[in-house]
């Protein structure tokens, strides 16, 4: 979004400079060592699945020595990228809004690598029954980690709704039925789509907060919607009390339930009766 939207300087500062500034989040993590065994606990599968692929692909190529086998596999390039990534996500990770997702640039290419592992292991004609037996054992292993893995990917799949019927898909129908008027501070992208116009995503206000980096309220409301009557939360938003962004917006202090959809929160400006309508 900022290398689409905004100048070059924006796109330096929120992907190397801000990230200086925001403070780490090891006190509520426990500690270093609690930080590295949660991290331990997430990236665990991925990596001794891809490790134990590779070593299956290994063997299973005529026993040749493991530094004249490894020039002639191009996937393993992906372990390599995935091992140069892991300083970056730690530290992502150690940072207040680092979450399991931050972990994806490096656990991403060990999938890829373990994919194209697997790729090799059966591709490799032999009639060894040595070969045969690690042959079975990768399909084992890929049985396992697919088992391991399904109850999550059913829960997922039974939580989804219809596709058409997203909070993304709705709030894109409301911002375009009201221009200008409304605020959903966790959906700018799905805002976006509606009116065409690029809002301060409530994440990015939270960590400037933390990177104790000031934003002058010119700017602020230069980046909201010009008629501003509402702010909406979703359910599923990640909010605990109210909305960030009412620090500096607070005259928008009375809370009413939505009317085009009661389980969306609206904040309203202090003057207007919680009985309104939304705007039309």
């Amino acid at each position: 979004m900022i290398a689409l939207f905004g100048p070059a300087e924006s796109l330096f500062f929120h992907l190397a400079a801000m990230p200086t500034l925001v403070r780490s989040r090891l006190a509520e993590l426990g500690g270093l060592t609690s930080a590295l065994l949660q991290i331990c606990s997430i990236a665990w599968l991925p990596v001794a699945f891809t490790i134990v692929i590779a070593i299956i692909a290994w063997r299973t190529a005529d026993r040749l020595p493991l530094l004249s086998w490894l020039p002639k596999q191009r996937w393993i390039a992906y372990i390599i990228l995935a091992f140069f990534m892991v300083p970056a996500v730690a530290a992502g990770f150690l940072k207040i809004g680092g979450a399991d997702n931050t972990l994806v640039p490096a656990l991403l290419p060990l999938l890829l690598a373990a994919a194209l592992g697997c790729r090799t292991i059966f591709a490799h004609q032999t009639h060894s029954s040595y070969a045969k037996m690690l042959h079975v054992a990768g399909l084992a292993l890929i049985v396992t980690v697919a088992c391991i893995q399904t109850p999550r990917a059913v829960q997922d799949l039974i939580s989804l709704r219809s596709l058409s019927q997203t909070r993304a898909d709705r709030v894109t129908a409301y911002t375009n039925k009201n221009p200008g008027k409304a605020y959903f501070p966790f959906h700018t992208v799905a805002q976006l789509l509606g009116e065409k116009k690029l809002y301060h995503n409530e994440n990015a206000l939270i960590e400037m907060h933390y990177g104790r980096i000031m934003i002058d309220r010119s700017h602020l409301l230069e980046h909201l919607p010009a008629d501003l009557q509402e702010i909406i939360i979703v359910p599923g938003d990640l909010v605990t009390e109210k909305p960030f962004i009412i620090r500096y917006l607070p005259q928008y202090s009375t809370v009413a339930p939505g009317k085009d959809d009661p389980t969306w929160t609206h904040y309203l400006p202090a003057s207007a009766k919680v009985s309104s309508k939304p705007p039309q």
